[in-house]
């Protein structure tokens, strides 16, 4: 089993993030990202993202614990999704066997929270979530080919390990992806490489991060 790291900006990082957001769209006033999220600035999200895309027409496909659908900032984000573990979900509740910090939920605040509630704001506000629980190897390959079958053009898969991507689930990646009709704007893990990681502008990380997200 791999044993999971967890950070909020690893957001950014994952053993599969695909295409890139959707068409232009206005930027609207609200929601604005609190001050805590570092990410926005550092980034430049709101200076030269939003002005282009804040997701709209984009479904994210989310592999991780599930998702608490019914909170405030998520309210109308999340779609049903997948139970890959057959725990009697449709991916919208967050039921994590390794912690009790709710990643899953965490992420999709992270790409599309609503800026209700803990005032979270995602990256990708307009965007919607497709949530697949998934706590293990066999289910993180039937959610990559579960979301990509749905319509999902972003993958977020957010895992650390001290070995190299399984196999099976780096053939899953490569063969899902390499048939889709945007296959030159993706981008998947060849090999699992060990690279520095941070989770404050300022401070570098006690752990570190593995895929390599280069072509």
């Amino acid at each position: 089993m791999l044993e999971r790291s967890r950070r909020l900006a690893h957001m950014a990082t994952a053993l599969v993030v695909v295409a890139v957001v959707g068409a232009p769209g206005a930027a609207a006033a609200d929601p604005r990202p609190r001050q805590g999220e570092w990410w926005f600035s550092a980034w430049g999200v709101d200076d030269l993202m939003w002005p282009i895309s804040k997701g709209k027409g984009v479904t994210v496909g989310l592999i991780d614990s599930g998702v608490e659908a019914d909170l405030p900032d998520l309210r109308g984000v999340v779609l049903p999704g997948l139970d890959a573990e057959n725990w009697g979900t449709d991916g919208r509740r967050d039921l994590n066997k390794f912690d009790k910090a709710g990643h899953g939920t965490a992420m999709a605040s992270a790409i599309a929270g609503q800026g209700h509630g803990t005032g979270m704001v995602g990256v990708a506000p307009e965007a919607k979530i497709l949530p697949v629980l998934a706590q293990s190897v066999p289910a993180y390959i039937k959610g990559i080919r579960y979301v990509v079958d749905h319509g999902a053009t972003v993958v977020n898969l957010s895992q650390a390990a001290p070995m190299a991507c399984p196999p099976d689930l780096q053939q899953a990646v490569s063969k899902r992806w390499s048939g889709t009709p945007s296959s030159s704007s993706v981008r998947a893990t060849r090999a699992a490489k060990e690279i520095p990681a941070t989770h404050r502008p300022t401070a570098r990380a006690s752990w570190r991060w593995a895929p390599s997200m280069r072509n």
